[in-house]
């Protein structure tokens, strides 16, 4: 069977800049790793959007010598695109979160009140030569060689809708001791489940996680509002939301 050779996203070394300011006074450059992609295809158009999962951090202060972290504190992570970017902080209390979704210029109110502009957004995303693993057998040596391996899994929206290409690396695997069958389990990932019903694409990608044996389906676990406690009158962000789908799954192993 010969070798299907294609180029993959390097997470390991894929990162996306962005520099802001305050009162048009420049303060701060940060370069966030990426941690998965999610590219829409419309389907009327052929139109394609990159998207791109920055990986968390804690809410902070910027550049004093304590009193760092916000408080309360919250997790914060951003899923950036060229045209549109979603900022979300999950606090403890879901109805504490805050969700920006704007584009690159657009003024943002801060957790101190003040208003920030990005001044600057480019992608620095890797591209690296990886070989298509097409048997299972091919899928368990490449794991027990330590390799790193990526995924493509592409998900059909509706008709009139947009198709999703999701890439993202593997650090997760399992295989059975037998050596017929392996499962994925990996997140967080985009999901665009209902990407193309909303008024901005990026308003319909989400965190989830995302799990599979076999690779004509998918099961996401979607981090969605979710009640808690024992009256349930409470809510956190968890990954709650169930969604199975008919999927086109491929992975790869990169040639290093």
């Amino acid at each position: 069977m010969s070798k299907r050779v294609c180029e993959v996203v390097d997470f390991q070394n894929s990162y996306i800049i962005n520099s802001s300011a305050i009162g048009g006074q420049a303060c701060n450059t940060c370069r966030t790793q990426a941690l998965a992609a999610c590219t829409l295809i419309d389907q009327a158009s052929g139109q394609e959007q990159a998207y791109y999962l920055g990986k968390a951090c804690i809410g902070e202060h910027m550049y004093l010598d304590g009193g760092i972290s916000q408080v309360p504190t919250s997790e914060v992570c951003i899923t950036f695109g060229a045209n549109h970017y979603k900022l979300q902080k999950k606090f403890a209390d879901h109805r504490d979160d805050v969700i920006h979704i704007a584009c690159p210029d657009d003024e943002v109110q801060l957790f101190d009140g003040r208003t920030a502009v990005w001044t600057d957004l480019h992608f620095a995303i890797s591209k690296q030569k990886a070989t298509e693993l097409r048997t299972t057998e091919a899928m368990i040596q490449a794991t027990e060689q330590l390799r790193p391996l990526v995924a493509r899994t592409r998900v059909q929206g509706a008709k009139g809708d947009h198709d999703a290409i999701l890439e993202y690396p593997i650090p997760y695997m399992n295989f059975k001791p037998d050596r017929t069958a392996v499962q994925i389990d990996v997140g967080p990932v985009l999901f665009a489940g209902t990407a193309g019903k909303v008024a901005s694409c990026v308003e319909g990608i989400h965190l989830s996680y995302i799990m599979y044996t076999e690779f004509d389906r998918a099961e996401f676990t979607v981090r969605a509002a979710t009640a808690i406690g024992e009256a349930g009158n409470a809510e956190t962000l968890h990954y709650s939301q169930i969604v199975h789908t008919e999927a086109k799954t491929t992975l790869y192993s990169l040639d290093v």
